[in-house]
């Protein structure tokens, strides 16, 4: 086989290897051999890595019209070409197929399923086969809970998040190998700020330290952003204190999490220390970061640094949104300073 395939790549030069494959197993065919279930799956295989999902469904179709049957591998190499494509449609059908066919879907076979199906924005497809998965005797693995964790998030599923780490669930046993993964609490956690659960967020960082697990720059961003919506400006700074004792430089999501959650609690003084600092660690600051500055500054009656950091927004690449100027000039109208709202208002409409 190794010879033949060789042959096929000489033919092909410099082809990838999906190409080299589908003309090795066209010469098979030429030549009135019948290709084995292993050669089917071998080219399907690499389609499903070149992306060529198109043509991994045409070779699953020549597979059937050659009384070849297909296995574990065919699903699992199919359903992963459908992830490229985004055809969750594919996946469901192919799914069903296997489980037709009395052919156990191992953990690959579901994560594939489930990413495809996720991205897909089929997100309860995604926790069907979740919870599918004990009645199939299939061990569930760190990307099986990536996926759900995932599912979660797009769907705001905060509890059954939770659930991934407490092992409460009804579906799951969680073991060692699986809650050692900080990917899946950081998507927990995200998963509890979409939702507004900005205490269960937060909560989640004391069982990840339980655990002897690092946070990382992404679990930290998404700490703060938690207390920004809880307007636990206090906490923010301590997680972004610890940061720095990480030696992490944080990031313009980071900063911009801190401003607004120092916004927030009217804390305008240290939104300007933040933004300082912001440009001194050469992090572009963008519009939200300057309105959580600004509104902060209005908050507290501040409309001098309002208007500089306004001067400061314009003279950098960020521009001014709508809801930029219009916070800043109900904020001189409200008290009462009526050239500078005018002017702000020329400038929206210029």
């Amino acid at each position: 086989r190794s010879t033949g395939k060789t042959s096929a790549a000489d033919r092909c030069g410099g082809a990838p290897a999906w190409r080299v494959s589908l003309a090795f197993l066209e010469g098979v065919e030429l030549s009135r051999a019948h290709p084995t279930t292993r050669m089917f799956n071998s080219s399907i295989n690499d389609c499903e890595k070149g992306q060529q999902w198109q043509h991994a469904f045409i070779l699953f179709s020549r597979m059937l019209e050659a009384s070849r049957t297909p296995d574990v591998v065919t699903y699992s190499s199919l359903i992963g070409a459908c992830e490229a494509g985004r055809k969750w449609q594919h996946v469901v059908y192919l799914f069903s197929d296997m489980l037709r066919s009395s052919l156990a879907p191992d953990a690959i076979v579901c994560n594939f399923a489930m990413n495809t199906l996720t991205k897909s924005s089929q997100w309860h497809l995604t926790l069907d086969i979740f919870g599918r998965m004990p009645s199939m005797m299939t061990e569930p693995n760190v990307h099986t809970f990536g996926a759900v964790a995932g599912a979660c998030s797009r769907s705001q599923q905060w509890e059954l998040a939770l659930d991934l780490l407490s092992g409460v669930h009804a579906h799951i046993t969680l073991d060692r190998t699986v809650v050692d993964s900080i990917v899946v609490y950081n998507s927990v956690i995200s998963t509890c700020v979409r939702a507004g659960r900005w205490q269960e967020a937060i909560a989640v960082l004391p069982l990840l330290l339980r655990r002897d697990l690092r946070p990382t720059l992404v679990t930290s961003s998404a700490i703060i952003n938690a207390c920004a919506i809880g307007y636990a400006w206090e906490g923010a700074l301590q997680v972004f204190a610890d940061m720095r004792v990480q030696s992490w430089q944080p990031n313009t999501i980071a900063y911009s999490a801190a401003l607004s959650a120092c916004g927030r609690g009217r804390q305008w003084e240290r939104t300007l220390c933040l933004l300082s600092e912001m440009k001194k660690n050469a992090q572009l600051p963008n519009a939200i970061t300057f309105g959580s500055a600004m509104r902060a500054c209005a908050s507290a009656k501040e409309l001098a640094v309002v208007r500089t950091l306004l001067a400061d927004m314009l003279d950098s690449v960020v521009h001014p949104d709508v809801r930029i100027y219009t916070d800043v000039a109900t904020a001189h109208t409200r008290e009462q300073h009526w050239a500078h709202a005018l002017d702000v208002a020329s400038q929206l409409r210029a």
